[in-house]
């Protein structure tokens, strides 16, 4: 095992894994979280449409917003820990290591499924902006919070990091097919996956990682 060319590659609860876990691994090298975005409330609603009905079956007399507001502490409740407010010590606020006084974070391709009915795009978008991460065009929905920039993206962070995020939409991505649940299609598309690989492959060379845009 050589230390100085690990990678990270996180799918869904593994890509809101990589939001608090690669802030403390430096060790890394670069990583590519796959549709993940953190924010544990916004998900259990955008998973379960019922979730506020069946909550007011268990709770006498809970309605509406009594619902919603229960949620909102619910979430304040569990922030400490999820994925989503660690995600600003990736880049933003980088950790300080005891004994490791040159350590630096990985370079990172964070990717978006449009209409992922798993994570919000809301939740990956914001993840996004906490990383500190800009999205690389086409975009296929753009958003009000993220910097956009042109493919190819390479060095922005530093002359050998990159960081970028970048979407996929079934309707327009070859190997998915309209109306393709957006959660999948970017982890099994073909030109998604070589994006990936070409990600991966830079960073072993040495170089800064390459975001390309692989959606003729």
């Amino acid at each position: 095992l050589d230390p100085t060319r690990l990678l990270y590659h996180g799918i869904s609860e593994g890509g809101n894994n990589a939001l608090r876990f690669l802030p403390f691994a430096p060790e890394i090298l670069a990583a590519t979280p796959t549709v993940g975005g953190g924010r544990l409330t916004e998900i259990l609603l955008h998973q379960f449409p019922t979730l506020l009905s069946t909550l007011e079956g268990f709770i006498p007399g809970a309605r509406g917003v009594q619902s919603l507001t229960g949620l909102s502490l619910f979430q304040h409740a569990y922030d400490d820990q999820d994925p989503h407010s660690f995600a600003r010590f990736l880049y933003g606020a980088p950790l300080a290591f005891a004994g490791l006084p040159d350590a630096r974070p990985p370079s990172v391709l964070w990717t978006e499924g449009i209409g992922d009915t798993f994570v919000p795009n809301n939740a990956t978008r914001s993840a996004a902006r906490e990383l500190g991460v800009p999205s690389v065009r086409k975009l296929r929905r753009s958003s009000p919070v993220l910097t956009e920039v042109d493919a190819p993206l390479s060095a922005n962070l530093a002359a050998d990091r990159t960081g970028g995020h970048f979407q996929y939409d079934p309707a327009t991505t070859p190997g998915c097919f309209v109306g393709e649940e957006g959660h999948f299609c970017p982890q099994r598309a073909p030109i998604a996956q070589e994006q990936r690989r070409l990600f991966f492959e830079t960073a072993l060379e040495g170089q800064a990682p390459v975001i390309v845009d692989p959606i003729p």
